[in-house]
């Protein structure tokens, strides 16, 4: 519930953090796309088993200071677009290690 979510992100940050969510919303929005109110529910539910949480839920916050979140260049917001941009570029060169594993299978 809304009244959860806030009671969290005041818990963290009275204690001087910076809420962020462990799956980020933009992430997650892909997955409920065009489904049905029950079917975003078996979604939640389905993940909820294995400790994952989504959007607003308490569950999906953490506590981190100001520098881990969006400081400095090994912010987690950072990595993130690390990742990001290093999947984005091998998508662009996975011919290059396909044709590195034909070289090793051939072996």
């Amino acid at each position: 519930s809304s009244d959860l979510y806030k009671g969290k992100v005041s818990r963290i940050t009275s204690q001087g953090k910076e809420a962020h969510h462990r799956v980020s919303l933009d992430r997650a929005a892909s997955l409920f796309k065009g489904k049905s109110s029950e079917e975003q529910q078996e979604i939640r539910d389905r993940h909820a088993r294995v400790g994952v949480h989504f959007g607003n839920d308490p569950r999906n916050l953490i506590g981190l200071s100001r520098e881990r979140h969006t400081g400095g260049g090994d912010s987690v917001h950072r990595e993130t677009e690390k990742m990001d941009r290093s999947i984005k570029k091998a998508g662009k060169e996975s011919s290059k290690v396909f044709g590195a594993i034909k070289k090793l299978r051939s072996r």
